[in-house]
């Protein structure tokens, strides 16, 4: 494609999102489709109504019937044990049932049969329950064997939920604290009840799990302290036919808040993170492939912004969206936090990053869900001053492309841009 080419379709592509800026949420919708793409050129964001309580820290859950449903969090003052639904039909957010007890750096894990597990998170002890989108409720089901935040839950292809590591969650007796680092546990729907599962190679917390094709879980990096000392490069799989874990070759970099995003080819690409360490300011652009065939990884491009608290999104061309986050400047005790709105998409065809738009508002801690029309919703978040306050965000925007003028039927004038 020639250069004016590209130019014509950027400039097209703008306006036509200054066109959706200024519709409402429910009309707006209907005008954007799905990144094509393995670079998504013409991709752009859009709001798309605002949550009803800011919030950071939280769990967002694709529903079979396409509504997200948002939970938990750290809001304003405390943290939250409401829970909000987003239609994208309508492009609105509502209020639903709230979950018994508030939770932030919970689970939350889709059902076979529709249902969310939600499960642990800071200062809730071992509880777990369960929210029914057919009556927007929520109802306790059995405490987990151990007490655990920062933990990772993958939903097994029998239907049984894998959660394993974690820490001990904030504020809880002396006496309730079990070092579950090391520890797992399995919960069947069927029966409500959690089981314990043979413990893993390596402690580790604030790492990610993957399910990976062949049914077996991946699980990689973390850190095995309380105070971010140190990280971890090392690697381990679960066999839920065996009941065992297996180590693995150690990953390059050692890392806690990274991503990791299961590709069509059945591979895993691991992207960003912080090193922790004295000071934390490490704070990677690295990226790399483990290959569950060879058990594996490889170095793969690097991004063009280190980012740590980001998301990534699988969209349904099979390139990954790589979204917000932060790095820092300098290290305690003048540590300053940078918040990004940049974005990235990995092309696996060319092991290569393509700066994409900026999201509207710079975010971490955020979600990111690939809705059922291909678009991707971004929810939430924090945002770091330069005191240290962390501010809760309470927008939502998404990701995709614009149809031209002459479809939506709108004036050729934009009436406000759609970026700022």
């Amino acid at each position: 494609m020639s250069l004016l080419l590209q130019t014509i379709r950027r400039v097209a592509a703008l306006a036509a999102f200054a066109l959706l800026a200024a519709l409402p949420p429910a009309q707006a919708n209907h005008f954007i489709l799905p990144c094509g793409d393995d670079v998504c050129t013409d991709a752009h964001w859009v709001f798309t109504g605002s949550l009803n309580v800011p919030r950071w820290g939280h769990t967002a859950t694709l529903l079979p019937d396409g509504r997200v449903l948002v939970a938990g969090g750290v809001g304003e003052a405390d943290i939250l044990d409401s829970a909000e639904l987003y239609d994208p039909v309508s492009g609105t957010w509502s209020l639903t049932g709230s979950m018994h007890l508030p939770r932030v750096d919970h689970t939350a894990t889709l059902l076979s049969d529709g249902r969310v597990l939600v499960a642990g998170g800071e200062g809730r002890t071992g509880t777990a329950e369960i929210y029914d989108p057919a009556t927007g409720t929520w109802s306790l089901t059995g405490n987990m064997n151990i007490i655990r935040s920062v933990d990772a839950a993958v939903r097994l292809q029998d239907g049984r939920v894998l959660v394993a590591g974690g820490f001990s969650a904030a504020g809880v007796a002396p006496s309730d604290y079990t070092d579950n680092r090391q520890s797992a546990e399995l919960y069947d729907p069927a029966t409500g009840t959690w089981t314990v599962a043979d413990p893993r190679i390596y402690k580790r917390y604030w790492y990610t799990m993957t399910l990976l094709q062949d049914g077996r879980v991946l699980a990689a990096r973390g850190t095995n302290n309380g105070d971010l000392e140190d990280t971890l490069s090392s690697s381990e799989i679960y066999d839920p036919v065996a009941g065992e874990w297996s180590a693995v070759e150690d990953s390059c970099c050692a890392s806690v808040m990274h991503t990791a995003t299961l590709l069509p080819d059945g591979t895993v690409l691991v992207a960003g993170g912080n090193t922790g360490g004295i000071g934390g300011d490490g704070v990677l652009a690295s990226t790399e492939l483990f290959d569950p065939a060879t058990e594996t990884w490889t170095r793969t491009g690097d991004m063009a912004t280190p980012r740590y608290g980001h998301t990534a999104t699988l969209l349904a061309s099979g390139a990954v969206l790589v979204c917000g986050g932060q790095s820092q400047l300098s290290h305690y005790p003048t540590l300053q936090y940078v918040n990004h709105g940049s974005t990235e998409v990995f092309s696996r065809s060319t092991a290569a990053w393509t700066s994409s738009a900026d999201l509207n508002d710079a975010r971490s801690y955020h979600t990111a869900t690939l809705l059922q029309d291909g678009t991707v919703l971004v929810v939430g978040g924090v945002v770091e001053t330069s005191d240290y306050e962390s501010i809760p965000v309470g927008t939502a925007e998404l990701f995709g492309i614009a149809t031209s003028d002459a479809e939506m039927g709108l004036p050729t004038t934009p009436s406000r841009s759609a970026t700022r």
